[in-house]
């Protein structure tokens, strides 16, 4: 897999229908834990109980504890605000039909809302082979936007989280991974990914004067430097908006 050494970035108005700032938006990247999205939007939209308790059936670690149980509601949490990969795989591994029904329900998603540059391989994004494109991803922020529960969950800057396991209890406390949604309260929606093969990114929607945005980066070297990026775009729009 061949990726752009570029950095790519995005600010863009829903209600203009158009970019207010952009870089590299058609360029084909790894989208690392932005994957996350389109996995608990599977999930939900699967209609499975969210109250429903499951083990914990995952290969990587994360703050969850295999051998414990958790709501799918927690799961989707974990996964979404804190960038759980053993919660993402849980949720995976435990979708109603099992791994095979979530990965062709899944696929049939990203197929349904017309990304035809995305291609997701598993539920985390740790694999390299999880790419889509700045603006395929726009399309799905608005999705995402639309649906509630992945919107009352992808906004908060942070949550607790029960644990259970045989009569025991673990109450955790997780922080949003995206800096941004500590210093904006108008963050509707964000998810950040980190790799390697993806440098740093993040999806976030929010609105500002009754409209919604998207910025979307994909590739930066550092934290750092999506930090600035993300601060850049909104201090853009704020501007722009006046």
């Amino acid at each position: 897999l061949s990726l752009p050494s570029q950095a790519g970035y995005a600010l863009y108005d829903y209600g203009k229908q158009e970019y207010l700032d952009r870089q590299e938006t058609d360029e084909v990247r790894s989208i690392a834990s932005i994957t996350k999205l389109f996995t608990a939007l599977t999930v939900i939209s699967s209609s499975t109980d969210l109250e429903r308790k499951v083990n914990v059936n995952c290969q990587s670690r994360g703050h969850i504890l295999k051998g414990y149980e958790l709501t799918i509601w927690d799961l989707l949490v974990a996964a979404l605000v804190a960038s759980d990969n053993c919660a993402a795989e849980t949720l995976a591994n435990t979708y109603p039909g099992g791994y095979s029904s979530f990965i062709f329900d899944r696929n049939r998603l990203v197929e349904h809302i017309g990304l035809r540059n995305t291609h997701l391989h598993d539920a985390t994004g740790l694999s390299v082979f999880n790419t889509s494109t700045i603006s395929d991803l726009i399309i799905f922020g608005s999705v995402a936007y639309q649906n509630q529960v992945l919107r009352n969950i992808a906004g908060l800057p942070e949550a607790k989280l029960t644990m259970w396991r045989k009569g025991r209890i673990i109450n955790l406390s997780v922080r949003n991974t995206n800096p941004a949604v500590f210093k904006h309260s108008e963050i509707a929606l964000s998810k950040t990914g980190t790799t390697n093969a993806a440098g740093r990114c993040v999806l976030m929607i929010f609105k500002r004067f009754e409209e919604l945005y998207a910025v979307v980066i994909l590739g930066e070297p550092n934290l750092k430097s999506r930090t600035q990026k993300v601060e850049k775009l909104l201090a853009y729009n704020e501007t722009f908006a006046k």
